[in-house]
């Protein structure tokens, strides 16, 4: 379905998996995050900046779906994400101000 190189932001990777946020939610959960409902959509729609551990939560939630339904790891970790576009809604996670480690 995907190139095993090709990586896409938190935001195309839900829009490509067509999951519903509650089904989003509850594989972000099932995966070790913690936040709410509102800040995990927030973070997807880059209304928020994530942290690097956070961000990495949500691919792993995105990317399990893919993998559930025979794809590959489309969503890139914080380490592999996309050069940013320079449109703000394809912003990497430090460049719209998630602290730097």
């Amino acid at each position: 379905m995907f190139d095993a190189d090709a990586t896409v932001t938190l935001r195309q990777g839900m829009a490509l998996s067509q999951m519903s946020w509650p089904e989003l939610w509850l594989r972000y959960i099932g995966v070790g995050g913690d936040g709410d409902e509102l800040n995990l959509s927030a973070h997807v729609l880059d209304l928020l900046a994530p942290t690097k551990f956070e961000h990495d939560i949500i691919a792993q939630a995105i990317n399990e779906h893919f993998l559930d339904h025979g794809g590959a790891y489309p969503v890139g970790y914080w380490a592999h994400e996309p050069v940013p576009t320079g449109d703000q809604h394809d912003r990497e996670p430090s460049v719209c101000g998630a602290p730097s480690y």
